[in-house]
């Protein structure tokens, strides 16, 4: 596809569409941050007014400049009132500022417009969630699964709400089936390991789905916190569950499992 996407470029360099799908690629595949900016860049300096454009320059900046992303939003929106995309971009943006009613009132709106609108209903669903309102939470779930059955983060975090009400085979079938799409889903491992390591009380399958999680992501702050947790009680393996702790802790500091940890 990228060498599709040059050899268009090539033929006619100011083909906005091209250089939108160019820079998509480079972005969302390549994690080509610089090159894909460079796209979006040239395809606003070609069409000032494409609201797909302009909305997904500030999708890539949204976690280095806030400020600017949130003008390119508005922009969107001054353009196309009911784009769902920078509807839902800049309720994430103000809902991360702790402005929920005005991230609530723009998913609202988006999912007017756009009903089906995955994104939209799975971050306002993720809102809904974390503020405790977990049967709409539920509703939006299932309708992104219904939208969109291959969706492996909602299947994750509907599976989290389960588990959390005592639904634990459901919730563990919802974490099956994001670890069959997905062998290397760190979140849902993980999620499968505490589920295994407290309600099925089996702390080797547990372990080994951390250690899956955490060759996917070593990175993954829950599964080192959640493996240091199981290995503090298991005999003489105090020392690895220090070392796990030690890694979290210079991940994430402040992060509240971590200092749970004993």
């Amino acid at each position: 596809a990228e060498a599709l996407f040059r050899a268009s470029l090539q033929a006619d360099p100011a083909h906005v569409e091209t250089l939108f799908n160019y820079g998509h690629l480079l972005w969302d595949v390549r994690k080509d941050v610089e090159g894909a900016a460079a796209m979006y860049k040239r395809a606003m300096e070609l069409d000032a007014w494409n609201a797909d454009v302009i909305c997904s320059y500030g999708g890539l900046l949204a976690m280095q400049d806030e400020t600017r992303a949130e003008e390119l939003f508005r922009q969107a929106l001054q353009l196309e009132p009911t784009h769902p995309d920078a509807l839902c971009s800049l309720a994430l943006l103000l809902e991360r500022r702790k402005d929920l009613a005005s991230a609530e009132d723009l998913y609202r709106r988006a999912l007017q417009s756009h009903p089906d609108h995955v994104p939209s209903m799975y971050q306002y669903g993720m809102m809904l969630d974390d503020r405790g309102k977990h049967q709409a939470a539920e509703m939006l779930y299932r309708h992104v699964l219904e939208v969109d059955d291959r969706h492996e983060d909602c299947y994750c975090r509907y599976g989290l709400l389960l588990d959390r009400h005592g639904h634990s085979d459901s919730a563990q079938q919802m974490f099956q089936t994001v670890l069959d799409m997905a062998p290397a889903h760190a979140d849902a491992l993980c999620a499968m390991g505490d589920l295994l390591s407290r309600v099925r009380e089996d702390p080797g399958a547990a372990e080994a789905h951390y250690l899956r999680a955490l060759r996917a992501d070593g990175a993954h702050v829950d599964a080192l916190c959640s493996y240091a947790a199981l290995l503090h009680h298991a005999p003489s393996r105090e020392d690895e569950a220090a070392d796990l702790k030690r890694r979290a802790s210079r991940l994430a500091p402040g992060h509240p499992r971590v200092l749970q940890l004993p």
